[in-house]
């Protein structure tokens, strides 16, 4: 292999590396207009009638707030913890709420039923 196919090798992966990187970097207000845009979408519907827990999406996404800025800490369930990693503030939010949701994301997946988007017609 040439240096020149080497050097067109190296240009080709570092391109393929671009595009893994986000495009901007996730911060709180980011994070905020996110969870913003969930309860628009989703408007005041109720959840956790299956586990025995109501809470509307509001409730739920204004507790998550109270996260942001938590550092990320892989295994953490609570803020006892010293932070929490994505299924366990999913965990830790919904448990405030009365609803209660196994650990592990992808088990959290599986968990309740499919909700449409709420009609935003007039």
């Amino acid at each position: 292999m040439s240096i020149a196919a080497v050097e067109a090798r190296i240009a080709q992966i570092q391109g393929q590396l671009t595009q893994l990187q986000p495009a901007a970097p996730m911060n709180g207000a980011v994070f905020a207009q996110m969870m913003s845009g969930a309860t628009a979408a989703y408007g005041s519907t109720t959840t956790g009638a299956a586990t025995g827990g109501t809470a509307t999406a509001e409730g739920v996404i204004a507790t998550a707030r109270q996260y942001v800025g938590m550092p990320y800490v892989w295994g953490g369930s609570s803020p006892a913890d010293g932070g929490m990693d994505c299924s366990g503030l999913v965990q830790h939010v919904f448990a405030q709420h009365g609803i209660d949701l196994p650990r592990v994301s992808n088990d959290q997946a599986r968990s309740g039923s499919p909700r449409a988007p709420a009609s935003t017609s007039a």
